[in-house]
């Protein structure tokens, strides 16, 4: 395919699944919390990944709780999520490696002078210790934008607008990576251009939700013959 002609100023780049392959922790650690502390959800049997992949993956925690558990009472939803989030910390703070060729792509981001942002529906806290405990803080800095620094999260296009603002670049000057389709709907409707990272979805999948081309990692050719057009 022929790619678009980018004045490329800005990386935007989605976290969990996006930065790390960290979608398994999520799922593990929420269907096991959802077995302790929701007993009657799913008639008291834990989730599949699949289940996980489809209705849960890329979506903030209070809204994705409130969506399983209509029914149950704010305060306990919000120890669900909480204690979730709190295990899933314990678990990535043990080590878990970047996505293959991430680490290369941010020093070349750095070598040619483009901004990088993380734009992710994870809290705050649990978005810095991912993102300490896989090595790429010094990336990034303080160009983290989490939901609650947003008017609404993915799939709304409001992070990816934020993060256009903060950056001050037009959506023609910057690439968004995503791996879920709630991300990449978002991307897309903010305007930008999104290449999807294909370590939970397929690439039918994200094309279907916007994503103009997909990768294995970041070391995918692809990825590179695109870099190479697009940075000079």
């Amino acid at each position: 395919m022929k790619l678009p002609d980018l004045d490329l100023q800005a990386l935007f780049f989605d976290l969990d699944g996006t930065c790390v392959n960290s979608d398994h922790i999520h799922f593990s650690t929420y269907r096991d919390i959802l077995l302790e502390l929701a007993p009657t959800f799913n008639s008291g049997l834990p989730i599949t990944r699949t289940y996980y992949d489809t209705h849960m993956s890329g979506r903030q925690n209070p809204e994705l709780v409130a969506s399983l558990l209509p029914s149950v009472p704010l305060p306990i939803r919000t120890r669900l999520w909480q204690a979730k989030e709190a295990r899933y910390e314990d678990h990535i703070t043990r080590g878990v490696p970047p996505i293959s060729g991430l680490p290369d792509l941010l020093s070349l981001a750095r070598t040619k002078h483009l901004r990088t942002y993380v734009v992710t529906n994870a809290p705050r806290g649990s978005c810095h210790k991912t993102m300490a405990a896989i090595g790429i803080a010094e990336h990034f800095g303080s160009h983290v934008i989490v939901a609650e620094d947003c008017a609404a999260p993915k799939p709304d296009p409001a992070p990816y607008l934020t993060a256009l603002k903060l950056a001050g670049v037009r959506p023609d000057q910057a690439v968004v990576f995503e791996d879920s389709p709630s991300g990449t709907c978002s991307a897309v409707a903010a305007g930008l251009l999104t290449i999807g990272v294909r370590s939970t979805q397929t690439d039918e999948t994200l094309r279907a939700a916007g994503a103009t081309l997909t990768i294995g990692d970041y070391r995918d050719a692809v990825l590179h013959k695109a870099l190479a057009k697009w940075v000079s």
